[in-house]
Parts: structure tokens; C-alpha cells; sequence
């Protein structure tokens, strides 16, 4: 169903993301893309041997989940939990998120947030640099950022690999056709 090239330069491949993401989608799209960034990027550097995630609409204290996605590292161990947000991250969001992570005794967090609710950013700078005092590394970056980033550093077959994972990840989720379809769409440069 998915018609993924075998080439794929770094402008195009960020130019869909982009596209992909910009639709509103209840958090499924940006929670597809991300894991499979998050896969990706765990086999290329040999940081995550195990990268997990739950349901879109799965709350994390009822699975016991400290983020959307799980990272986790050589040893087994939990190294990194992402949460993901199609809107800016809010203080309110922080803390939840702050809260789940010390429960769940998790050191690094990522989100991937489009940047920071403007009402609340020097509260979240501030918090974060409390957080940082206190054993905990906070980071926000794009979806976008993350993967120009990352793909800058890998050959060329890792960007097509993304697009395979994310193919997969929209399969093994049972979207909506519509996030499939105009996935679909997007490899064969015909649709946003």
C-alpha cells in the first residue's frame, strides 16, 4: 500500500514530515512519527535496543507508563521517556508529566512539543533548571528538529528506513484510513 521510495534526500524528507504533522489528527500522527523516529534513532546509534509506546488515547498513570514512548537502553532499563504533544508544552503538562516520571524514577525526559505554551515559558525554564538540581534531565525539541538533526549524522538508507517504520507504525496501530492514506499520499508527492 505504501509506495516508499528507495531514495530520499534530507530537505524532502523533512518538507513531509512537516506536511504530514501539520494536519490535526488527535495526537495519532505526531505519536506515529515520533516512535518510529525514536526506533530509528535507538538502531542507528545503538542507544535503544527496545523502543515501546502506547495508544493515543491510552492514559499514562492507567498503564503505568511514564511517558508515550519508552526507551529503552543495552542494560534493559528505561532511558529515556518521550512525551509527545501536537500543541506547546504548558506548565501544567510539565508537572503531570514531572509527577509520572518520579514515580516511575525516570532521569531523562524528552518532549516533543512544537516549543513552549508563551504564557508559561519562563515557568517551564525555570522548573526545568529546578529539575536539573534535582537528578532530572528535561529536554524540548520538534519532531522536526529531532529527525533534520539526527538524519544530518546518517547515511542516506535510514531516512527510507524512517519512512518504512513509520508505514509500519501507522499499519500496527489500525488508524484511521484517512492517516494512511494520506501517508501514502505524500510518498508519491501527490497530496499534503
Amino acid at each position: 500500500m505504501y509506495p516508499v521510495p528507495m531514495r530520499i534526500g534530507l530537505d524532502h524528507l523533512c518538507d513531509m514530515l512537516n506536511r504530514y504533522l501539520e494536519v490535526s489528527s488527535g495526537g495519532l500522527r505526531p505519536l506515529v512519527v515520533t516512535t518510529a523516529l525514536m526506533r530509528i534513532i535507538g538502531q542507528a546509534f545503538s542507544l535503544f535496543p527496545r523502543v515501546e509506546s502506547q495508544g493515543v488515547n491510552e492514559s499514562d498513570a492507567a498503564t503505568g507508563m511514564p511517558g508515550d514512548i519508552m526507551c529503552y537502553g543495552q542494560d534493559g532499563l528505561l532511558a529515556l521517556a518521550v512525551e509527545v504533544k501536537g500543541n506547546r508544552l504548558t506548565l501544567v503538562e510539565l508537572e503531570a508529566t514531572m509527577a509520572k516520571a518520579r514515580t516511575g524514577r525516570v532521569e531523562n525526559i524528552l518532549f516533543a512539543t512544537p516549543g513552549f505554551a508563551a504564557v508559561d515559558r519562563e515557568a517551564i525554564e525555570a522548573r526545568v533548571t529546578e529539575e536539573f538540581a534535582q537528578g532530572s534531565n528535561i529536554y524540548q525539541t520538534s519532531i522536526q528538529s529531532l529527525a533534520r538533526s539526527s538524519f544530518m549524522l546518517l547515511s542516506e538508507d535510514w531516512r527510507v528506513r524512517l519512512l518504512q517504520e513509520i508505514c509500519d507504525e501507522l499499519d500496527a496501530r489500525s488508524t484511521q484510513p484517512s492517516d494512511r492514506v494520506a501517508f501514502a499520499s505524500l510518498l508519491t508527492g501527490q497530496s499534503r
